[in-house]
């Protein structure tokens, strides 16, 4: 939603950091880190993600996982023009 050009504080700071990390949004047990991917024309194409048990996430490096995300989704929107 952050890349679909929708205006609200909480999609303004994720396209500022770039990536999002929902903690038990859906499911208590379950968490995600993603980052966009970009097409030609800065659209917006899809994310690259991972996915695992929020365990895995709260006790891991969170910004170290991100910067690995964000770059290989960089390089992917690069890749495809973007």
């Amino acid at each position: 939603m952050a890349y679909t050009g929708e205006a609200d504080p909480l999609l303004d700071e994720i396209r500022a950091r770039g990536w999002y990390l929902p903690l038990g949004e859906r499911d208590p047990e379950v968490a995600a880190l993603a980052a966009p991917v970009i097409g030609q024309g800065y659209r917006f194409i899809g994310a690259l993600g991972v996915i695992g048990p929020r365990s895995r996430f709260e006790a891991g490096d969170q910004e170290g996982l991100a910067a690995l995300v964000t770059e290989e989704a960089a390089l992917l929107s690069r890749g495809i023009g973007g």
